[in-house]
């Protein structure tokens, strides 16, 4: 499909760098936005980790290098060869935003320290996306993935039933998150640059990040002194909210004011409810979840998921299906609010990935209309049509690894 929409972030210039999750969805993010982004990988290790780890593979191509890099130029460089580093110099000196992942002191180590790339691109901003940031702390130094910052924040503390063993997330919230964090913070830095000329460093840590998610449960203990624990799907504050077995499946229910709960009162056939000193309040109503849920499960064990949402949304209750991802695509709310998009690989057709939940901006939306290519798919264009390197060059480069 092409598109001939104004897109906000043209002309933008991203290199990413980094591997798994938050720092390339971050520059994903800038990308469906319009920026230019280039994904500079390493061949020797067989490319970004993603295009080899734990994913459903087609013809060797990994579903998961999809998910990250969908939309990027993917490029080759050598940065431990002086020829490489040199292209990459040469590369970043063009650059606005330049997201890295590596540990700290290893990017200082290659020459792409933040002083360095400062002296050759003062213009450039630098995102370190790394788990507990660069100042110094005793975690600094710690490897991390997604559930050790869960459970240092708090998250598994209060994730699943209770009287259970700490539970992560079913998905890599911290990382997934601290994508949006690191585009966001990308684009004020850019703004900030248009203004002034000057680029930054970042220092983004993906603990804070996951800190920053935990929404209530930092003020709550704060205000009360009591750590917040384990409800299961119930809500510490409002209710009902839960999820309720139907005769077909499962619905989620959520009632987060007085009307919605007198609502749903009627609906299941009980609105003595009402007038119940038990049930006025929102908090008394999370005090007595377990003596009137009894009706709502009386009642909505004999609908099914279709008519019990019907039902409740009717009489002004927030109601939804507990889908599984056979069950969103097969939904036409998400096709047609271009959440799951249709593109073609280069080399196994045509495939479906993530859309942007930005699609819908009424003069710059975002578009996700290209798979992410083959290892080194842009080399190229980028270096011979980009860097000015010659045909001689590039052949020499390409054979000894440079590229």
């Amino acid at each position: 499909m092409v598109y001939n929409t104004p897109r906000a972030l043209e002309g933008m210039k991203v290199i990413d760098s980094a591997t798994f999750i938050a720092g390339p969805i971050g520059a994903k993010i800038l990308g469906d936005m319009g920026a230019d982004v280039i994904k500079v990988e390493n061949r020797a290790v067989g490319g970004d980790a993603s295009r080899t780890a734990g994913s459903p593979f087609i013809e060797g191509v990994a579903s998961f290098v999809q998910t990250l890099n969908a939309g990027k130029k993917c490029i080759c460089i050598n940065t431990k060869d002086p020829r490489g580093l040199e292209l990459y110099y040469n590369l970043l000196r063009e650059t606005d935003v330049y997201i890295d992942n590596r540990p700290v002191g290893s990017s200082e180590a290659l020459g792409l320290g933040y002083d360095k790339l400062k002296e050759i691109n003062p213009g450039l901003i630098v995102i370190r996306v790394t788990g507990f940031g660069m100042t110094d702390s005793k975690y600094r130094d710690w490897a991390a993935f997604d559930p050790l910052f869960q459970g240092l924040t708090g998250f598994m503390a209060v994730n699943g039933e209770p009287n259970t063993p700490p539970l992560k997330a079913g998905v890599a919230v911290a990382d997934c998150s601290g994508g949006v964090w690191v585009a966001s913070a990308a684009m004020a830095a850019y703004i900030h640059k248009l203004k002034t000329g000057k680029g930054q460093l970042i220092d983004f840590s993906l603990a804070c990040a996951y800190l920053a998610l935990m929404e209530n449960n930092v003020t709550t203990y704060s205000f009360s002194g009591v750590a917040p624990g384990k409800i299961g799907n119930k809500h510490p504050n409002v209710g009902p909210f839960n999820t309720y077995e139907c005769s077909d499946g499962w619905v989620y229910v959520a009632c987060g004011v007085d009307a919605q709960a007198f609502g749903l009162a009627k609906v299941i056939g009980h609105p003595e409810l009402i007038d119940d000193e038990r049930y006025k309040t929102p908090n008394l109503r999370v005090q007595n979840q377990d003596w009137y849920e009894v009706f709502i499960n009386e009642w909505i064990s004999q609908q099914t998921v279709e008519a019990a949402i019907e039902q409740l949304v009717a009489g002004g209750c927030t109601a939804g299906p507990i889908y599984t991802q056979e069950d969103v695509f097969k939904d036409d709310y998400f096709w047609g609010r271009n959440m799951l998009v249709k593109v073609d690989h280069p080399t196994i057709g045509e495939i479906t990935i993530p859309g942007s939940p930005l699609s819908f901006c009424s003069e710059t939306p975002a578009i996700v209309d290209k798979a992410c290519g083959l290892l080194g798919a842009e080399n190229e264009e980028i270096f011979k049509g980009r860097l000015g390197l010659s045909d001689e060059d590039f052949e020499t480069y390409m054979a000894e690894g440079v590229i």
